[in-house]
């Protein structure tokens, strides 16, 4: 296996939090930015909003080691979770459809490890802490990119992948909710992992992620009224001719007809 992706994968494990501030962070304290290479061999196009729903697959993403991650061991047992519980909160604010799904089958036996969302037109988006913590990686590699990593805590640790730039540090303390980075400027993808004692876990079991938007339908231009409509919105009922629709919209459901109740016999 690569080198720098075999070191990526051990400062992302929850244990190695030494490791992992020895692996991240800009030496002079500035925002990490993306560079054209990064993440250029493993970040493939995106492929839009699929037909019926938020999903898809990038084309050849089996033989791809983007986001990839060893299957969980046997005799992992995940902790139960609830989306609603809101112990963890979705990275962004919008997007625009699930690329890549969790568990989704990477080449020499490994597992796409979290989720890739798409931002196709959101370029630059504001990326949120998913949980309050500290920050144990802030770097770039060659599976995730420039990426954050964040220690959640109780064992947790979330991943942000592809980034455009990154605001943290490695040892910072955040906020859940706080703004830590910022998608990648082409508007390609976030690629979001969360994992428990190291091994990633599928995020919708435990975030809320909401849905995609889907693109607001285009009014029809109003439908002139013919001159005959407005006579036959004097017409009244019983006179053999047809009311229109204009005339009934605006009779009260409540109100008798007066012309009814004239003719009844008591």
């Amino acid at each position: 296996m690569h080198r720098r992706l075999v070191v990526g994968m051990f400062c992302a494990n929850a244990g190695a939090i030494l490791a992992g501030i020895a692996c991240g962070g800009s030496p002079t304290g500035e925002p990490l930015r993306a560079t054209p290479q990064d993440g250029a061999a493993s970040t493939p196009a995106s492929v839009g909003f699929a037909a019926g729903g938020p999903s898809g697959t990038f084309p050849a993403s089996a033989n791809s080691l983007e986001g990839a991650v060893p299957p969980a061991p046997a005799d992992f047992q995940a902790p139960p979770g609830d989306p609603a519980d809101g112990r963890f909160v979705a990275p962004l604010a919008a997007w625009t459809a699930l690329l890549d799904g969790f568990g989704e089958a990477r080449r020499d036996g490994l597992i796409h490890g979290g989720l890739d969302f798409g931002l196709d037109g959101r370029a630059s988006s504001p990326v949120k802490a998913s949980c309050a913590g500290s920050v144990i990686v802030a770097r770039s590699d060659d599976s995730y990119g420039l990426h954050v990593t964040l220690d959640c805590g109780d064992g947790w640790t979330t991943l942000y992948g592809f980034l455009g730039s990154i605001q943290v540090k490695a040892g910072q303390r955040v906020a859940r909710g706080a703004v830590i980075a910022t998608s990648d400027s082409t508007g390609g993808k976030l690629h979001f992992q969360l994992a428990y004692a190291g091994v990633p876990v599928n995020p919708e079991a435990y975030v809320d992620f909401g849905t995609a938007p889907r693109p607001t339908p285009t009014p029809l231009p109003a439908t002139p009224v013919p001159p005959s409509a407005a006579v036959t919105a004097t017409d009244t009922p019983g006179s053999g001719a047809a009311t229109s629709v204009a005339a009934t919209a605006t009779d009260s459901p409540t109100t008798p007809n007066p012309a009814a109740t004239a003719t009844r016999t008591p």
